[in-house]
């Protein structure tokens, strides 16, 4: 009897303990959907963001050039999905226009060389619609300086091209009905310039007579003479920008416009040069506004009375690192924070040169006498780190905000 009774006590004893062992389970699992929602609702507000944009946003491994992403401007931009440029890696260079294709490979090629690249060229809609592309590369290399992938911008200016072209025109119906030039003008025979205007002299510091049988390319600023000859082998024959160099070594940045023509037996080049300095300095303005976004776009919050909130979307460059660094070390200052939640659920991925500037940060703001926290850490972020060899055994970390927020705010003793 005294077993049966020890028998029944344990079987019920081992019965509470597994219905524990559920609920243990149950709610478990209940935190771990609640994560998978907010993982998935902060990334559904990433690709809201990038799709917001007008300009397709792209990213290829090298080698190979296979697409990694391309948000779904592209479907307005190109007239064809994203999931189109993922499956064939050569749509890209088949889209571009034939008489600008040799231009697109030659720009290729010196995105490896110079590392960064912008091209202008045309593309060809599925509709047979003709569009104007201005398209931004960088090469993005690991820490032995090897390439592994490529990003870029491109962006439809056709309207801007179509605007300068209609300009353009107009400038050219009053250059005829007036007396004077008012842009440069060269013609030049096999690369020696035969003839040009006084204006065109006068922008490099030369008498027209001085230029006479001189090589033109080397008027033009080195990194652009190779842009320049194939333009001029292949009779590109619409605006492009470059620099030239004065007599006195200094450079400037002009706009081309050239054709090849036949005269007398002779096959001529003439190309009209504009200065573009003071179109360059509106530029350089806008730029600079740009950069002004930039900075609102990597905000510091503050969400508690010695508690802030840093969070990061896209990837970390060197520049935006050093933004970021300089807005939240600035902020904890001004704050008195005593804690920093760096959040990166918005980064898409971890590189050795991501979590160098991380750590980086992170140990400015320890300086500071400020703790760190970094929140977003998720499970493909860990392993990347760890196969990265990152070490963050110092660093408090948390696969979400609100984990880490409810950590900051019990550390000093705050509650939500």
């Amino acid at each position: 009897m005294n077993d049966q009774a020890r028998s029944k006590s344990q079987l019920v004893s081992e019965l509470a303990a597994c219905r524990r062992r559920v609920q243990e389970l149950q709610a478990a699992k209940t935190e771990l959907e609640r994560e998978r929602r907010e993982a998935a609702n902060r990334q559904e507000v990433f690709e809201s963001l990038l799709a917001s944009l007008e300009d397709v946003v792209w990213a290829a491994e090298v080698p190979g050039s296979s697409m990694l992403y391309m948000n779904r401007a592209a479907e307005d931009v190109y007239g064809r999905p994203p999931s189109a440029f993922m499956r064939d890696p050569d749509l890209w260079r088949d889209v571009v226009h034939p008489d600008d294709r040799e231009m697109a490979a030659v720009s290729s090629r010196m995105l490896f060389r110079d590392g960064s690249v912008e091209t202008t060229y045309r593309i060809i809609r599925p509709s047979g619609e003709v569009r104007w592309i201005r398209d931004r590369k960088t090469v993005v290399y690991d820490e032995d300086g090897e390439p592994v992938r490529i990003g870029g911008i491109a962006s439809d200016i056709t309207e801007r091209i179509d605007t300068e072209e209609r300009r353009r025109q107009s400038d050219e119906k009053a250059r005829r009905l007036s007396e004077a030039a008012f842009e440069g003008i060269v013609i030049h025979e096999q690369g020696r310039i035969a003839e040009t205007n006084q204006v065109f002299a006068r922008m490099l510091g030369y008498e027209p007579e001085a230029l006479v049988g001189m090589d033109g390319l080397q008027l033009v600023a080195p990194h652009y003479r190779d842009l320049v000859a194939e333009n001029i082998k292949t009779d590109y024959q619409r605006p492009y920008e470059a620099a030239m160099v004065r007599r006195d070594g200094t450079t400037f940045p002009v706009e081309f416009l050239g054709k090849t023509m036949a005269h007398e037996g002779k096959k001529l080049r003439v190309t009209a040069v504009r200065d573009i300095r003071n179109r360059k300095r509106r530029e350089e303005t806008i730029r600079r506004q740009a950069e002004e976004i930039l900075e609102i776009s990597t905000p510091t919050l503050r969400v508690w009375d010695g508690v802030l909130v840093a969070p990061l979307i896209g990837t970390l460059d060197s520049q935006r690192s050093q933004r970021f660094m300089d807005a939240l070390l600035g902020a904890i200052v001004k704050t008195d924070a005593e804690i920093a939640l760096i959040d990166i659920t918005g980064v898409p991925a971890i590189d050795t040169q991501t979590a160098q500037h991380l750590i980086e940060t992170i140990s400015a703001v320890r300086l500071l006498g400020a703790d760190v926290v970094m929140t977003g850490v998720r499970p493909s972020i860990a392993q990347t780190l760890v196969h990265l060899g990152i070490d963050l055994s110092g660093i408090t970390t948390h696969a979400s905000l609100a984990t880490g927020l409810r950590v900051a705010l019990k550390s000093i003793g705050a509650s939500l």
